[in-house]
C-alpha cells in the first residue's frame, strides 16, 4: 500500500512538473506582450510629449503673431513660416500617436486572448499541488503508523 501511495505521489509530482512547465510556456507570450506593451507605452509617451511640445510652439507662434507689430509683410512671412513649421510638427506628432494607439489596442486584445488559458492552467496546477500535498500527508501518516 505504501508502494501504491509512493507511486501515486511520484505520478502527482510528475503531473505537477508538467503543469508548471505548461504554465511557464503559457506565460511566455503574455510576458512578451507585456514587454511589447511597455515599449509601446514609452513610445506613446514620447509621441505625446512631442505633440504637447508642438502644441506649445503653435500657441507661442500664435501669441507672437498677436503681439508683434512692425513691417507687416516681413512679419507675415515669418509668422507663416512658424505656423507652417508648427503645424507640420503637430501633424508629425499626431501621425506617431495614432499607430501606437492601434498597437497598444492590438497587444491588449492579444493579452486578453491568452489570459484565460493561463488562468485555467494555473488553477489546474494549484489543484494538483493540493492533491500532491494531501497524498504526501497520507504517506507521512502511514509511515508514522508503521
Amino acid at each position: 500500500k505504501v508502494e501504491e501511495l509512493t507511486e501515486e505521489a511520484n505520478q502527482a509530482a510528475k503531473t505537477k512538473t508538467e503543469i508548471e512547465n505548461q504554465v511557464k510556456e503559457s506565460l511566455a507570450p503574455i510576458k512578451q506582450k507585456e514587454r511589447d506593451r511597455e515599449v509601446l507605452s514609452r513610445e506613446l509617451a514620447q509621441a505625446k510629449k512631442s505633440h504637447k511640445g508642438a502644441l506649445r510652439r503653435l500657441k507661442q507662434a500664435r501669441d507672437q503673431i498677436l503681439e508683434s507689430q512692425g513691417n507687416a509683410k516681413e512679419e507675415e512671412r515669418a509668422r507663416t513660416r512658424k505656423i507652417a513649421q508648427t503645424e507640420t510638427d503637430l501633424a508629425s506628432a499626431k501621425e506617431q500617436v495614432d499607430p501606437l494607439k492601434d498597437e497598444i489596442a492590438k497587444h491588449l486584445r492579444d493579452f486578453q486572448d491568452v489570459e484565460p488559458s493561463v488562468t485555467l492552467n494555473k488553477e489546474t496546477r494549484e489543484g494538483t499541488e493540493r492533491q500532491l500535498h494531501a497524498v504526501q500527508q497520507k504517506m507521512r501518516a502511514m509511515q508514522a503508523e508503521s
